[in-house]
């Protein structure tokens, strides 16, 4: 019977006054068993079996008792299968095998163990071919009806695998007839690799080398036998990562040999630091050398490790990523089933890297150094993880609230279209485009052709809060389908999720591409803001037409930011997706919608947001008294009532100077600022001149309103950047 006992809470004295080690022998899983017996009778040490027991990190210990009914030799169940008593001649060979376990004539053999028995007085010639081919020389079964192999030595292979069958069954000898079960085989095989390990490396130990003293350098010892850190015994161990050995060398004059080993916590834990010990190892082998020079040699040019991302450097991370390694520590912490899974990390860090270079996976298996079809298993894998776990938790109307939406109402839109009585949610709706392949599926070819861009494209509708926090993509859509459509069809049904989630009075802010909506969501009870459009037979908008939609647009261009980012940020999104790829562009696109909301910073008021609110209200319902004047006399069309200034001219004194916060204030922003650089650049193309003109002399017929003791009618020409033949005149006021 087999009797399990756990010790790790028991002192390492405690062990030496109750069991004996008594012999080593190897399980069918390749695991180390240790066999102990209650009381000793060898005449080995006990302390010394004991203590290398407990050194070696063993603290869960087997104890293995006999029945009578089982094979003395094998352990068989003798219930029900032939056995055999044993003589004097077979006692004594027995023994040794079970040595230093007593046999005696009570004892049972099986039937297999008797024949290998029986093999050692019997004739080789009448032998070899009843019991060497019928049974496993390792487990003894029989291998008339399963699969076995001959034990050979044609290739390096089999020779390697032949060695570790002799050690198992010493002292019995392997016979050219030999036949061995294929588990038992296969586990040779797996063994035969450790086995060459541990020759190579005892033979090398035992080789003398010349040795040279580095006092700048420490190591670790050269085994595999524990881990790298002192008084550590776990049972459990790894190959160190490159990366590692490579960190421990630059930063701590640490080296490494490969042959080291390191268990799961102080991988995890990594406190490098304590591996720097007083009377530290100084002596290096020219190996140790050659090895030390080939890591550092391995590393040029190859500076980051996706496995170990820690390790690399902070640029580094930040130009392939996109994100610094907090931010990457902080995805895998809010995904546990990605840090969890297989290369998990790996795959995370393959996936923001296709977002953000948009390279192919071709190239970023080469990245990577892994086949291209592992790379791709592992985005796939991190894409559906993130999609699962991550996006649901950053992005979708069920991640807010309506409260939650109104809290990000910034000054201008929440004074210009917000209500006194309570704070409504304003939020900006947009669709953007993302271009894909042509198809040779002629309907999907139709579908996304755009006769606005002229180009194959799908299109991912935006719904933003007025700080430029993403409540939710949706799509994709047609190519052919307008923004005026998909708003209808997300609001169509009573039941729609939009519906459901927006109330009535609640802002919507929107270009004139969704006008065909406005009637359904006005009906729906929905404050729509739209800029005006000209009607028909109209060249101009007329002043308060022009100031509403002013309104709009100081209020919507947080939508198109955050279209920018979205291109910016992720190149995968601002080049063609391929047809393959394309079937998960919007999985995609949700997965960089949600990461701009986790850690892409938020759009703040102006310092001066209050001081332009007031200007706009104030401004809001003014008459334009100047434009009324200009086209009652129609001073566009006069030009010798009209002189350049100049220089050199005394034509215009006491010009007032501006500073730019007096400018920005009185364009109510930074845009058009932006914009005079473009204009500007656009004017002085033909001689360098930039043309302004002032009217040559007061003119009486000037509204009382617009004068005052220093008052000129200045005119500037301002070309279309639209119309290469038209010419705006622009008269400040």
């Amino acid at each position: 019977m087999w009797m399990c006992f756990d010790f790790s809470s028991i002192p390492r004295t405690t062990w030496l006054c109750y069991m004996d080690l008594i012999r080593i022998i190897t399980n069918d899983f390749g695991f180390v068993l240790w066999i102990l017996f209650l009381p000793s009778t060898t005449t080995l040490s006990l302390e010394s079996r004991i203590l290398a027991a407990f050194d070696f990190g063993y603290r869960s210990i087997t104890l293995y008792t006999m029945p009578e009914n089982h094979c003395v030799n094998c352990g068989f169940n003798l219930t029900e299968a032939q056995e055999h008593t044993l003589e004097p001649e077979e006692i004594s060979v027995i023994q040794q095998w079970v040595a230093p376990r007593q046999v005696s004539r009570d004892n049972l053999v099986c039937h297999n163990c008797w024949l290998v028995v029986t093999e050692t007085f019997a004739p080789q010639q009448e032998l070899e071919g009843s019991v060497r081919q019928n049974s496993c020389i390792n487990c003894g079964r029989s291998v008339r009806r399963i699969r076995s192999h001959s034990i050979r030595t044609d290739t390096d292979r089999e020779s390697r695998i032949r060695n570790v069958i002799m050690e198992w069954i010493q002292p019995r000898e392997v016979s050219s007839l030999s036949r061995i079960c294929h588990p038992c085989w296969h586990r040779a095989d797996r063994a035969a690799i450790h086995f060459v390990q541990e020759s190579a490396s005892t033979s090398s130990a035992s080789t003398t080398e010349s040795e040279i003293i580095l006092p700048s350098y420490t190591r670790a010892a050269n085994t595999e036998r524990c881990c790298i850190f002192p008084d550590c015994h776990e049972p459990e161990r790894m190959h160190i990562p490159t990366s590692i050995r490579v960190r421990l060398l630059c930063d701590l004059s640490f080296y490494v040999p490969q042959n080291c080993r390191i268990c799961n916590f102080h991988l995890t834990n990594r406190t490098w630091d304590s591996l720097i010990v007083e009377n530290g190892n100084h002596t290096f082998t020219a190996a140790f050398i050659e090895d030390l020079l080939s890591l550092l040699k391995n590393q040029i040019g190859n500076n980051i490790d996706f496995e170990n991302i820690e390790d690399s450097d902070d640029h580094l991370v930040y130009y392939w990523l996109g994100m610094s390694k907090h931010q990457f520590r902080r995805i895998l912490e809010e995904v546990p089933r990605l840090n969890n899974s297989h290369r998990g990390a790996t795959g995370l860090a393959a996936y923001l890297t296709k977002l953000r270079t948009g390279d192919s996976d071709q190239r970023l298996s080469t990245l990577f150094k892994v086949p291209r079809s592992t790379l791709e298993r592992l985005m796939n894998n991190a894409r559906e993880l993130l999609t699962q776990d991550f996006v649901p938790q950053n992005l979708g109307l069920q991640h807010v609230t309506r409260e939650n939406i109104a809290q990000r109402n910034l000054i201008i839109p929440n004074g210009l279209f917000g209500s006194t009585n309570q704070v409504k949610p304003i939020v900006i709706m947009d669709g953007t485009y993302v271009y894909i392949q042509k198809s040779s599926n002629y309907k999907y070819q139709k579908q996304t052709y755009s006769l606005h861009k002229f180009r194959n494209l799908m299109k991912p509708f935006i719904i933003t809060c007025c700080d430029g926090y993403i409540l939710d993509v949706m799509g994709p859509y047609p190519a052919t389908t307008s923004d005026a459509e998909i708003l209808k069809n997300e609001f169509s049904s009573h039941d729609a999720p939009m519906r459901r989630f927006f109330e009535p009075g609640d802002v919507f802010i929107l270009d004139r591409g969704f006008r065909d909506a406005i009637p359904l969501l006005t009906e729906c009870g929905y404050s729509v803001k739209v800029p005006a459009s000209l009607e028909e037979g109209e060249s101009q908008l007329s002043t308060i037409d022009a100031n509403n939609s002013r309104k709009v647009t100081i209020c919507r261009w947080v939508v198109e930011v955050i279209n920018g980012v979205f291109k910016q940020t992720f190149k995968l999104f601002r080049q063609e997706f391929f047809n393959r790829a394309s079937t998960h562009m919007m999985q995609d696109f949700a997965v960089g919608a949600a990461l701009i909301n986790r850690f892409h910073p938020r759009i703040l008021d102006r310092p001066d947001a209050a001081q332009i609110l007031s200007i706009i209200n104030e401004r809001m319902y003014i008459h334009n008294t100047l434009a009324d004047y200009i086209n009652l006399y129609h001073l566009n069309r006069r030009r010798a009532q009209f002189v350049n200034i100049t220089v050199g001219s005394d034509n215009l004194n006491d010009f007032p100077r501006l500073t730019m916060d007096d400018l920005i204030l009185i364009a109510c922003g930074t845009y058009q600022i932006k914009q005079a650089r473009s204009y500007y650049g656009e004017h002085i193309r033909a001689n360098g001149m930039y043309s302004i003109e002032i009217c040559r002399e007061q003119n009486s017929n000037l509204p009382s309103e617009l004068l005052n003791e220093n008052c000129w009618l200045l005119r500037a020409k301002i070309q279309s950047r639209h119309v290469s033949r038209k010419i705006y005149f622009v008269y400040p006021n």
